[in-house]
């Protein structure tokens, strides 16, 4: 079975961000930490685990809305070759 993908021109402003990432490399490294509130998402998973009697994981529900974003825009998982963006179904 052929894989399913398409293939587009790597724009000019893309090409333009990796000149600047591969001129910003040689430069210094800021490290920052990120504090991020889930006290929504846990409370739904207490809920899922109450009204199924079923127990949700939290790793399972982050991998769950990556996928959805994914299926909602297919170039979060583009990848660059050559002059093209490679975009799988």
């Amino acid at each position: 079975m052929k894989p399913s993908y398409s293939k587009i021109p790597f724009s000019l402003e893309r090409k333009q961000i990796v000149d600047f990432l591969s001129i910003a490399k040689a430069k210094h490294t800021a490290y920052a930490v990120i504090d991020f509130d889930i006290t929504g998402v846990r409370n739904d998973l207490r809920k899922v685990k109450r009204h199924f009697n079923k127990k949700a994981s939290l790793t399972g529900y982050l991998i769950y809305s990556f996928a959805k974003a994914v299926a909602e825009d297919k170039s979060i998982q583009a990848y660059r070759m050559g002059n093209q963006t490679i975009i799988f179904d």
